[in-house]
């Protein structure tokens, strides 16, 4: 039997670790849409893209835009929002603390009747995109901003 405040705390402390190793893919976030500078900065990585304009004389001559990465891929980053745990447990009481275990169902099978037990538990956990940050959401209109001026017409 362990401790019900210890179990708690290891739950809580494990979704705090797998939390964090989501969080931790933000300087990916950067490896992803930034590359280093000559000037010691960071700078956006952009595609060439041509973008086909309709011209005077009903024509299609396709422009060179530098579209920055960052604006046309999805910026996400997961977080946990939620865990469920659904287990049996057996309970006791041991100087003023909770104390619990798993209980085990006791089946019976073969044919001299032997008896397995098992012990069951079921983990949910939802991940969701996490909210884009002030910062975020400026930078990422400032490159939108720098595309659109890109773009003839």
């Amino acid at each position: 039997m362990v401790n019900f405040k210890n179990l708690i705390e290891a739950l809580n402390d494990s979704i705090t670790i797998a939390n964090d190793s989501l969080m931790s893919n933000h300087t990916d976030f950067i490896d992803t849409y930034f590359e280093k500078a000559e000037s010691g900065g960071l700078t956006a990585k952009t595609v060439t893209l041509n973008f086909p304009v309709k011209m005077g004389d009903n024509t299609i001559k396709e422009v060179p835009v530098n579209a920055p990465i960052i604006t046309l891929i999805p910026v996400y980053s997961p977080k946990v929002d939620e865990v469920k745990l659904t287990a049996s447990l057996e309970i006791a009481l041991d100087n003023d603390d909770l104390m619990v275990s798993f209980s085990n169902d006791e089946k019976s099978s073969g044919l001299f009747g032997n008896k397995s037990k098992t012990s069951t538990a079921k983990l949910e956990i939802v991940l969701k995109p996490g909210e884009t940050t002030e910062g975020l959401k400026d930078i990422i209109e400032g490159y939108e901003k720098v595309l659109r001026a890109q773009i003839p017409g």
